[in-house]
């Protein structure tokens, strides 16, 4: 993939592919009939729509962040069909095309360890699960990691064992949001929003000229901008759209640069507001 960068003030911001995968486009969107959602989303056979693993890195002063880490390769021929994974590259060829090796990266953040977010941070060796960046320290809000340790009925096919327990002994648990000052990166705060999982985080990246912020599964795409358009896999449908008219409102009042992990067609935009309805603007289609 073609690096497709932002400039915020001395942060350096790249997205990282780790492909593609499908889920069925009905959860997508939930409540929303496919008589609606049809007209502006394509689907397969089995009526899945297309999804990139857009994950994030960050470089500052010779130091690398990743945000995120895609689906990886720990899955059998059933996981596989299910999820109909695409690509050329995965995420490690990606961040080699950057210049980037795994030993390079340093601090991976997690906005949530569902199983597409957090796949490739592992891999099996000898048919163990092993950590793929060897030096990297892993940032996670406690409670979503006790969530992955102990998932209900609704929330277990989502956490995935092997793509979390080799992080254990290299976690930063986190209490809610904050600034990461404390790590060197004054810039970047992590956003607790819950709702779509318990310890749902977003990243945000800010200087005096320029905001920038990664979304993740609060708005998976370019086309979840309107409030009712949430998934079936947000635990808690009614915050999602508290937290998304929130936040939607300060990303346009402030002029928000908005990043899409799961979005096809587009990298970035901004948000509008125009008849009581948030909508996405200038999007910058995403290079592949």
């Amino acid at each position: 993939m073609s690096a497709q960068t932002i400039q915020v003030g001395a942060y350096a911001l790249s997205f990282i592919s780790d492909g593609y995968f499908y889920l069925d486009a009905g959860t997508m969107f939930c409540r929303i009939p496919k008589t609606v959602w049809s007209r502006f989303v394509a689907v397969d056979e089995e009526n899945r729509m297309k999804l990139a693993l857009n994950c994030l890195l960050i470089q500052y002063k010779g130091r690398n962040i990743l945000v995120n880490a895609g689906i990886g390769e720990k899955f059998s021929e059933k996981f596989k069909k299910i999820y109909k994974i695409e690509r050329q590259e995965n995420i490690i060829l990606s961040l080699e095309k950057a210049g980037i090796t795994p030993e390079d990266v340093d601090f991976v953040i997690f906005t949530h360890l569902h199983l597409d977010h957090c796949g490739a941070a592992t891999r099996l060796e000898n048919r163990k699960s092993q950590p793929v960046f060897p030096n990297a320290r892993y940032i996670i809000q406690k409670e979503e990691w006790e969530s992955a340790l102990n998932p209900n009925e609704l929330t277990r096919g989502s956490y995935l064992a092997d793509n979390i327990l080799p992080l254990k002994d290299r976690l930063i648990l986190i209490d809610n949001s904050m600034n990461l000052a404390q790590m060197g990166f004054a810039e970047i705060r992590l956003i607790k929003t819950k709702a779509h999982s318990e310890g749902h985080q977003i990243v945000e990246i800010t200087d005096n000229n320029k905001k920038v912020v990664y979304v993740s599964d609060l708005i998976p795409t370019s086309k979840h901008v309107h409030l009712p358009y949430i998934m079936a896999w947000d635990i808690d449908p009614v915050g999602v759209i508290n937290k998304k008219k929130e936040l939607l409102s300060k990303f346009a009042e402030e002029d928000y640069t908005v990043l899409w992990e799961h979005d096809v067609e587009y990298g970035y935009g901004k948000i509008g507001f125009e008849n009581g309805k948030y909508f996405a603007k200038d999007l910058v289609p995403k290079l592949t």
